[in-house]
């Protein structure tokens, strides 16, 4: 009898357990079973050649006109720690942007996951790069020739944050101006075709005086920024129809050719189709039809317009000898003129 009570006891105490871990399952919060913006279990595929070209492909346009710069971290590795991107440096991955004099600290880029990297994201403003940060609750921005008129950007966030600006480096000085934000991340949006953070919305901080520095807080790997843009309240400093890197109203070509890589006559020559030096908005592809729709004796006219812009190109540092060689070998197979 005594060692029925016992069992009967074990039982009980089994039942209880049980009972108890699943009324814990029950009551877990649903927001942290979820994936942070960058996904642990993604395996990052894109290799430095194809970061290295995404970066190129704007490079020439992505500062605008009147004191406005927009940084879309494109260029960046997976995970990669910013630092002197832009800051006439390197990122902890080796990788080097524009120098726009900003310093970055603890911030963190990560690329899309349906793009090769690990970002649990989705319609990013300016794909597929965003910035996040991943060991502690703040990163901050330093721009140590100051900024005027107003700062933006894109956020999307599974949990409250905010962002600062201050008149000092590092966070001191005065604060200029404050932005909250809300839990926004999966409002009316689904991914493309994955990503659990797939709404972002446009925040803008205007401010009187010289700012020289920008906090991002917030709990780690839960909110994403996209064209940070400083010089003005609109993210991407206004209009781009067509997302060549140029506002609408500067805008050489408002429509551009923005095909991804540049072809001629139907032949792909697999070179990235970047902004052409000196101009606002004119993609390669633009000048290539242009080309294409010219008016030849015969094919070796063609073929010698086509080089004539090439070697420029190649002489500009926007192309390198092997793409100039792959452009020219598309130009040579061209049924052009018919």
């Amino acid at each position: 009898m005594k060692n029925l009570i016992i069992i009967c006891c074990l039982l009980m105490t089994v039942v209880f357990i049980t009972s108890c871990e699943r009324e814990t399952d029950l009551n877990v919060d649903p927001i942290k079973q979820l994936q942070t913006i960058f996904d642990p279990n993604a395996k990052s595929t894109i290799t430095p050649e194809q970061i290295k070209a995404r970066g190129q492909q704007y490079v020439y346009s992505k500062s605008g006109g009147g004191g406005i710069i927009v940084l879309d971290f494109e260029g960046l590795g997976n995970l990669d720690y910013i630092n002197e991107f832009y800051n006439g440096g390197t990122s902890s991955q080796g990788f080097s942007g524009t120098n726009y004099g900003v310093e970055f600290g603890n911030a963190v880029a990560g690329i899309d996951a349906d793009e090769g990297g690990s970002g649990n994201f989705a319609n990013e403003p300016s794909p597929s790069t965003a910035m996040s940060w991943l060991d502690a609750n703040q990163a901050f921005m330093n721009v140590a020739a100051g900024f005027t008129t107003g700062f933006s950007f894109y956020y999307t966030s599974l949990q409250t944050g905010a962002v600062s600006v201050y008149d000092g480096l590092n966070g001191t000085g005065n604060l200029l101006g404050t932005a909250n934000l809300t839990i926004n991340w999966n409002i009316n949006c689904t991914g493309d075709p994955t990503g659990d953070f797939c709404n972002w919305d446009q925040i803008a901080v205007p401010f009187e005086g010289t700012a020289k520095s920008v906090v991002f807080s917030g709990s780690v790997g839960n909110i994403g920024f996209d064209d940070v843009t400083f010089g003005s309240t609109t993210p991407g400093g206004g209009d781009d129809s067509d997302g060549d890197g140029c506002e609408d109203e500067d805008d050489e070509i408002i429509d551009s050719n923005m095909e991804a890589t540049v072809t001629i006559d139907g032949c792909d020559s697999g070179v990235v189709n970047r902004v052409t030096p000196g101009s606002c908005g004119i993609m390669m592809s633009d000048v290539i039809d242009v080309l294409e729709a010219g008016t030849y004796k015969n094919h070796g006219q063609f073929v010698s317009a086509v080089a004539d812009v090439v070697n420029g190109w190649f002489d500009a540092g926007l192309i390198t000898l092997e793409e100039m060689d792959a452009i020219m070998s598309c130009a040579g197979q061209a049924n052009i003129p018919n």
